[in-house]
Formats: C-alpha cells, sequence, structure tokens
C-alpha cells in the first residue's frame, strides 16, 4: 500500500506554481505521451482485464482503452479553443469596460477510480485534468489489482511523480483528504459519498473521519443525511450531487477534471 504524505503534495504544489503544467503546448504533450503510453502497454491492459474482470480484448476496446483514445483525440483536437477567454455581458457598473470568463486550472486535484471500469474510469477523468492543466493524484480501485498494477507502471515510465501521483489503497484516500488537495472526482456510484466525506473532513476540523462516515449516507444522498453535515452545507451538496449527474461526459471529464472559472473586466 502507497501512502501520500505532506512532502510529496507539497512537492506537487511548487510543481503546479512554476506554471509549466498551464500552457497549451505542454498539455497536448502530456496527452501524447499518455497516448504513446496506452498503446504501449495495450496488450498488458488486456491481459490484465482479463484477469480482474475476465473480459475478452473486444470488449475492453470497446468500453475501457476504446473509449479512452477516443476522448484523448477529441480534447486535443478542441482543447485550444476551450482555454479561449468567453466573452460575456458586461454590467452597468462596470461599463464602458468589457468582460471575459478566464478558465483557469484548480492546482492539484484527486481521482478515484472504481473496480468495474478500473482503466477507463480512472484514465478518462485524467485526460480532463490533463487538458485543465492540472497536477494529479491518481488513486485506482484495490479490487482490480492486475490492472491497477499495469497502470502504475505506465504512469511511472511515462510521467514524473510531481505531476502525476499514482497512490495505491484505501490509505491513499486517508492521507490525501486533510491536505490541500482541490476537491476530487471519483467516477461510479461511491463518487458524491467520497466527495461529501473530503468536504466534511476539510470544512469541519473537529469531526474525525469515523464520525464523518457516520454523517455521510449512499448515493443518492437523502435530504436528512446531508443536514446533517453542517449547516447551510447540504444545499450545496445537493447541487453537486445533480450537477454531476447532469453535465454531459466530455465536458464533465474536463471540467470537473479542474477547472475554475473567474470573470475579468478591463
Amino acid at each position: 500500500m502507497n501512502t501520500v504524505n505532506t512532502g510529496q503534495l507539497m512537492a506537487m504544489r511548487q510543481y503546479f506554481d512554476s506554471g509549466i503544467t498551464k500552457s497549451i503546448t505542454f498539455r497536448k504533450e502530456q496527452l501524447q505521451t499518455l497516448k504513446q503510453a496506452i498503446l504501449k502497454f495495450e496488450q498488458e491492459l488486456y491481459n490484465a482485464l482479463y484477469t480482474d474482470l475476465k473480459k475478452s480484448p473486444e470488449e475492453c476496446w470497446v468500453t475501457e482503452l476504446g473509449l479512452v483514445l477516443s476522448e484523448l483525440d477529441f480534447i486535443s483536437k478542441n482543447l485550444r479553443r476551450w482555454m479561449e477567454a468567453e466573452r460575456v455581458s458586461t454590467n452597468l457598473l462596470n461599463l464602458p469596460s468589457g468582460s471575459k470568463i478566464m478558465r483557469e486550472p484548480l492546482g492539484v486535484v484527486l481521482i478515484i477510480g472504481p473496480w468495474n471500469y478500473p482503466f477507463q474510469l480512472l484514465i478518462n477523468p485524467l485526460l480532463g485534468a490533463i487538458a485543465a492543466g492540472n497536477c494529479v493524484v491518481l488513486k485506482p480501485s484495490e479490487f482490480a489489482p492486475a490492472t491497477a498494477a499495469v497502470m502504475k507502471k505506465m504512469v511511472e515510465e511515462n510521467f514524473s511523480s510531481d505531476y502525476i501521483l499514482y497512490a495505491e489503497g484505501d490509505g491513499a484516500v486517508r492521507a490525501c483528504a486533510p491536505r490541500r488537495v482541490e476537491p476530487g472526482y471519483e467516477a461510479g456510484r461511491r463518487g458524491v459519498r467520497t466527495f461529501l466525506e473530503l468536504e466534511v473532513q476539510r470544512t469541519i476540523g473537529s469531526v474525525h473521519e469515523a464520525d464523518a462516515r457516520q454523517h455521510v449516507d449512499d448515493v443518492p444522498p437523502s435530504v436528512g443525511a446531508l443536514q446533517r453535515l453542517a449547516p447551510a452545507r447540504w444545499l450545496i451538496a445537493v447541487h453537486l450531487w445533480q450537477e454531476r449527474r447532469q453535465v454531459r461526459a466530455t465536458q464533465q471529464c474536463f471540467h470537473l477534471g479542474g477547472q475554475r472559472e473567474r470573470l475579468k473586466c478591463r
């Protein structure tokens, strides 16, 4: 089991603060590096997915690798347009200035993968996080160990740990939660639950992890359970749950991959 310590997260934060991840050239280079790595480890991934889930190569391509590679090509093709500032109307207070929405990366983000599609639902969000200009902590499912081992080798051979850190086991989540990691993305049924657990631990410092788990119900969350988190926090939680279910898959990977928007007037 790998644990993530404060020093590793601080190194990732410093790497992000250097600004190297923000240029479109860097983002496209990393996407292409990831594409070549996937093609290189294609057969090993087929073997691992068969070991874990008894998936045939055809099913692996349709539900795992093929989807990721298609998404990667689509992101690479449209990334420059997505990064452009969006012109919006200016309110009366700021006239006669012009206004734009500037999309900026969040920083260091956490991605947690499920067991049922262990490759696609870990690497697809990674595409969005890279495209958005973030550093990433990747946590694969411990219930697909063969696939996790191949992905670990694939990531560590091609990316610096200051940029993409691969952390296995439940302890990785517990180590990251109290630290300065931006809101995470977990694909699958438990995604909102884990997201809310991280929110509880970050916003209510006196609540321990065991207590936090007692106050979070399974997905979909009931209003009563969310109201127990903290006053007025349940509205935010409901909004996040609804938003995650409604956003299109490609936009979800890009925006939940780590973008914040700010309004710039000049």
